[in-house]
């Protein structure tokens, strides 16, 4: 029997350990051994078209597709096109987003055989095994019924078989990790963000997920496997990790061992998530050695009747103290937060903002438009809540009875540029110079922190009617280009120092060199790119941003100012680009006589290895370039 696995990923670095997981228990089954082939592939950006040609081309006897809430009318569509192709393949569906819903879905969708209930290693096998021998999920008179599915019956439609009654015993679940599962799609050295689960099982109850509706019990896998699986991973070279833990540090002691392991490997960025409460200064210490590490908090909303409704906790002191412990450590921190819950408005989500964004250092704000999910809480009460929501996945909340469409909208823009402009600290000398309070003359100016200016710019937005109708959605993928948003900060800049002329100038100022560093953090943060890149550092920074090297002549007409002097960013690299391509090692800077461009035979040494863009420069070029206004420099990747 010909099996094949396909999952549509998110995000096209992000592989999906649930097809991976199913295949390596498939492999482990010995009395499926030589009787099954088994094949899994990742998609993302892909047509349905491609992925479905792609899959009948293994020709399969069976196919299973693993739902989530950002592709499960994909999937429903790939199936529709597999049937079509091959009427005689079974097609499987499975995964959270069927979560409550599993009859529904099948009885709307003939082109779906089973849909597979809570988690899969060990019902998928018995499906594949009682197909294997010519036998019905639904069972006969002899044969009983495979617990925890939904099936078609010729005679009586869609039925449902009894649950599970024990959850899957994680001990027996292999590693695709450890069985080479991983590796046969993904090579040594693979830009790949691998997920590693340490338990099963979530002990919370927040009514916005599904994850702590299914068993509260969490099962953890051994904790010598985990450390295995680091060591396999890190030894392909596989660059990122994510850990799926409802909180890595659940189990102290454990989680402290696991990140001093962590500390010795080589991984480019490896994501965990953490409750304040659990950050002694033991775990502090072990967070701070590991060098790659992002750090996630759930924060949600700061209003505690919000809070209440949707079971979290509310010890917002706590939580408070957490994060700035965490911020401290080094690491980059994100806190996440929804927006448009249920008993929300627009100002209760701008104290969650400023919750987070008005401190310094701040944390990286991660934001999320509330998806009311399948299987979760707030699906089962969504009509005694009143709250209306798209009726297709992946189910926005559009409005509540304390929310209008256009107060949804208004939470929208503010996500859109926390995400923009906050996260990639593009307003950073600007708030410097606001946060300042004493202008240069003398006087003391208002109380500002970086949310007043991200919330000036908003209000301005709305009010010039631009982003009325944002679409639903990751709040990075939408918005105004780049350098409109300077504009209007330009603007809001005016209106916040009307009456201290001197403040409001040197702000301006701040504002151009805001206007290119910024720019450029915002234009290239989020892309991963091997090709080599390029350094952009502001006169008093202590920090880098790594941008590929050939986007800085493709910039839009940034200007850099230094002693009144202005000019082109792309002019001041002129010849030395794009000609006989770059040189190996380029320092361009302003002085007050105008640019200057220094050529090295080779990158310093010390200026190897970094990162994303939060480690000191190194002490070699901060020698060379003594009163810079902005610095760009370049080192050959590898």
């Amino acid at each position: 029997m010909n099996v094949r696995l396909v999952a549509i990923t998110q995000q096209p670095e992000t592989a999906s350990i649930a097809i991976d997981m199913l295949a390596a228990y498939l492999a482990g089954q010995p009395d499926l051994a030589g009787r099954v082939e088994v094949t899994t592939r990742d998609y993302c950006a892909q047509s349905d078209e491609q992925i479905a040609q792609e899959t009948l081309a293994t020709a399969p006897d069976v196919v299973g597709l693993s739902c989530y809430v950002w592709n499960v009318d994909r999937c429903l569509e790939i199936a529709r096109r597999i049937k079509e192709g091959r009427a005689e393949c079974r097609v499987v569906l499975g995964g959270p987003e069927l979560c409550g819903v599993e009859a529904d879905v099948l009885a709307q969708s003939p082109q779906v055989d089973v849909v597979v209930h809570g988690e899969g290693e060990v019902t998928f096998s018995e499906l594949v095994r009682r197909w294997l021998d010519g036998g019905s999920p639904l069972g006969d008179g002899c044969v009983s019924p495979i617990a925890g599915v939904s099936a078609r019956d010729d005679a009586r439609g869609v039925c449902t078989t009894a649950p599970r009654t024990t959850a899957t015993d994680v001990a027996t679940l292999p590693s695709p990790y450890l069985t080479g599962t991983f590796f046969q799609k993904h090579p040594r050295g693979a830009r790949i963000r691998a997920i590693v689960e340490q338990h099963r099982g979530c002990p919370f109850r927040c009514a916005f997920c599904y994850w702590g509706r299914g068993a509260r019990q969490t099962r953890w896998f051994d904790e010598a496997r985990v450390v295995a699986e680091l060591d396999a991973l890190d030894a392909a070279e596989i660059p990122e990790l994510f850990f799926a833990d409802a909180s890595f540090t659940m189990r102290r002691d454990r989680a402290r061992r696991i990140l001093a392991h962590l500390a010795t490997k080589r991984f480019h960025d490896v994501v965990i998530h953490v409750e304040p409460d659990s950050l002694d200064d033991e775990m502090l210490a072990a967070i701070a050695r590991v060098p790659a590490l992002t750090v996630c908090v759930g924060l949600q909303a700061v209003k505690r009747e919000t809070l209440e409704h949707v079971h979290r906790g509310s010890d917002l002191a706590g939580l408070r103290d957490g994060i700035e412990a965490l911020v401290r450590t080094g690491r980059r921190i994100v806190l996440q937060a929804i927006f448009a819950l249920p008993t929300d408005s627009p100002d209760d989500f701008r104290a969650t903002l400023r919750f987070g964004i008005g401190r310094s250092p701040a944390p990286e704000m991660q934001l999320f438009h509330l998806q009311v999910l399948p299987g979760s809480e707030l699906w089962h009460r969504r009509e005694d809540l009143g709250i209306g929501l798209s009726a297709r996945a992946p189910h926005y909340l559009h409005e509540a009875p304390t929310l209008t469409a256009a107060d949804v909208q208004r939470m929208k823009l503010d996500a859109w540029l926390t995400t923009t402009l906050h996260n990639h600290d593009a307003l950073r000398y600007t708030n410097r110079a606001l946060a300042a309070r004493t202008s240069p003359s003398g006087a003391v100016a208002p109380p500002h922190d970086d949310a007043s200016l991200l919330f000036a710019l908003a209000d301005r937005i709305w009010r010039e009617g631009d982003l009325h109708d944002l679409p639903d959605g990751s709040p990075r993928a939408n918005g105004l280009p780049v350098g409109r948003l300077f504009e209007r900060a330009r603007e809001c800049v005016k209106e916040l120092c009307a009456n201290d002329a001197p403040l409001r100038d040197a702000a301006l100022d701040a504002l151009a060199v805001d206007e290119v560093v910024g720019a450029l953090r915002v234009r290239t943060r989020n892309g991963r790119s091997s090709s080599p890149r390029a350094w952009v550092l502001a006169e008093g920074a202590d920090t880098a941003d790594a941008i590929p090297w050939d986007r800085v002549p493709r910039l839009d007409g940034p200007h850099v100012t230094a002693a009144g002097h202005s000019r082109p960013l792309q002019d001041i690299l002129a010849g030395r680009i794009g000609r006989t391509g770059p040189p190996r090692t380029t320092i361009a800077w302003m002085t007050p006589d105008g640019p200057r461009v220094l050529e090295l035979p080779e990158a310093p040494a010390a200026a190897r290895s970094l990162g994303r863009g939060s480690e000191r420069l190194p002490t070699s070029i901060e020698e060379l370039v003594q009163g810079p206004d902005v610095v760009l420099w370049r080192e050959v990747a590898g």
